[in-house]
């Protein structure tokens, strides 16, 4: 794990793929006990781009093909960014996506994330703790990765 377990000690984890972490995710929204929740999970393209597939193709029940979470504004370019994306879910079943880093007429950096939850991928700048609001802070990685 990279240098943010300072900051996240007991919370670092490994899963063993992408679909382990991503069932996590969702059991954590369906299981809340909270009127409204949201998770935000950090990360950069190849991945960013690889959680919003599966998130969006999940469906509720095998037989009716009924997805699962509703597409909100999804602002995601492989092309021209390359930093880490802000993946928000929530209880209303919505995803979202947009840049975690702005260069723009406001200034240029990280800007500010609140969530219930939030995963952090090990390989996102360690700057972007900063502007995390979240009682929850999770760095994750996968078994498989170096």
């Amino acid at each position: 794990m990279n240098n943010y377990t300072y900051k996240c000690t007991n919370n670092v984890k490994d899963y063993c793929c992408i679909h382990h972490f991503i069932c996590e995710v969702v059991d954590e929204i369906l299981d809340s006990n909270k009127d409204y929740t949201s998770t935000t999970i950090v990360a950069n393209g190849e991945l960013a781009q690889n959680l919003l597939r599966i998130l969006l193709s999940l469906t509720v029940d095998k037989t009716d093909g009924e997805f699962l979470f509703n597409m909100g504004m999804v602002e995601f370019n492989d092309i021209e960014y390359d930093k880490e994306y802000y993946i928000s879910i929530n209880s209303d079943f919505e995803v979202w996506c947009e840049p975690a880093y702005r260069k723009n007429k406001y200034g240029i950096g990280y800007v500010f994330d609140e969530a219930d939850y939030t995963y952090i991928h090990e390989n996102s700048n360690f700057k972007i703790l900063d502007k995390i609001e979240s009682d929850n802070v999770t760095i994750f990685g996968f078994e498989d990765e170096e």
